[in-house]
């Protein structure tokens, strides 16, 4: 069965093989003596395994930061959500009975009119 490397298995493998690299490599400059070629490649790993955590750090933070902006904007929809029906409730019923009275006096000031207009064409 083939092993499939993913996510966590993957930085899992990475890092051992990063780890074995610098153990062979310090256990020779330990047994054998230093030799420039190893120190060199033992330097590369020090700086490739810096970059390598800088890299995890940066994806981190993007999924954090991900995560955060996610939960910001359902916390403001929730507060929204809470907020805005008591501010209806409270404005609605004032400005539909105003809006209602506005229509009522348009009706009456018509309806005179219409009164008027009929009752001079039957005087006529």
């Amino acid at each position: 069965m083939p092993v499939t490397l993913r996510g966590r298995h993957t930085q899992f493998y990475i890092d051992i093989v990063y780890g074995l690299a610098f153990a062979v490599g310090f256990a020779y400059l330990l047994l054998v003596g230093l030799n420039a070629l190893v120190v060199a490649f033992q330097g590369g790993l020090i700086v490739g395994y810096f970059l390598r955590v800088w890299e995890n750090m940066v994806v981190y933070e993007r999924v954090i930061e991900d995560a955060v902006s996610a939960e910001a904007v359902t916390a403001v929809a929730e507060e929204v959500e809470k907020q805005v029906p008591i501010e209806l409730e409270e404005r609605v019923p004032d400005e539909v009975e105003d809006e209602l009275v506005a229509q009522l006096r348009e009706v009456d000031e018509e309806l005179a009119v219409e009164l008027r207009r009929t009752r001079s064409e039957r005087e006529r």
